[in-house]
């Protein structure tokens, strides 16, 4: 999974950041947080701050059972199956 998600610009580094242990912090290279946005619904924002490690732009806590998720839009992404909103119970395309 780890590969799937570097290649998307999205890097693991610790689920420690987060008290529950429920979400693994992430940093995002500026692919990264397209593929996010995107997977998201595209309305997100991400601030600018510094961030440890070099290629990032961005980090976020994203939950671990969101991850396999994650990954399987990324592969869409790669097939060209998320250049549209298509409604899954009446085909209309948006």
């Amino acid at each position: 999974m780890n590969e799937i998600l570097e290649e998307a610009g999205i890097k693991l580094l610790t689920g420690e950041a987060d008290k529950l242990m429920m979400r693994v912090l992430c940093d995002l290279t500026p692919a990264g947080c397209a593929v996010v946005n995107k997977f998201l619904g595209g309305n997100v924002t991400f601030t600018s701050e510094s961030n440890w490690n070099s290629g990032a732009v961005a980090s976020v806590l994203l939950p671990y059972s969101c991850l396999s998720d994650l990954e399987t839009f990324i592969k869409f992404m790669k097939t060209g199956h998320c250049d549209r909103n298509v409604h899954q119970m009446s085909g209309r395309t948006y």
